[in-house]
């Protein structure tokens, strides 16, 4: 129901959705993720956002998204070096997520640190094109 209420930019409902669906199984990393997202690009609730996402790692700290999508939010906030963690977190659980390697770009470039720009550059040249797809 949450997925229908965003649909339709119905936040708030959405919101309510996915809150009543973590009672139901607050185990599911899906929800906790799309909560976030609405949390964050519609509701501007920067904080509660970064809780679920950070909920989500908690329960399945390998899930390269969700750190992926925590280097935003935190780059967004304008925490560049968090972001510049929390992408090379989403790189290390696989080596060829090109947008992570996009969210560590935009932080080192914030930070004024072109040499990893550089790197992430070259490392993004190996990777083959069917990678470049968005993950979300």
């Amino acid at each position: 129901m949450g997925l229908g209420f965003s649909g339709l930019g119905q936040f708030v409902q959405a919101e309510t959705a996915y809150r009543r669906a973590l009672e139901i199984d607050s185990s599911d990393p899906k929800v906790w993720n799309n909560l976030a997202k609405i949390l964050f690009e519609n509701l501007q609730r920067p904080k509660d956002a970064i809780l679920c996402i950070k909920q989500m790692l908690k329960l399945n700290p390998g899930n390269k998204l969700g750190w992926s999508n925590l280097a935003v939010m935190v780059g967004e906030l304008g925490f560049h070096d968090k972001a510049l963690f929390y992408a090379d977190r989403a790189i290390t659980l696989d080596p060829k997520f090109v947008e992570a390697y996009l969210h560590k770009a935009t932080a080192a470039r914030a930070l004024g640190k072109t040499e990893i720009v550089k790197n992430v550059c070259d490392a993004l040249a190996t990777i083959e094109a069917e990678k470049f797809r968005r993950a979300r």
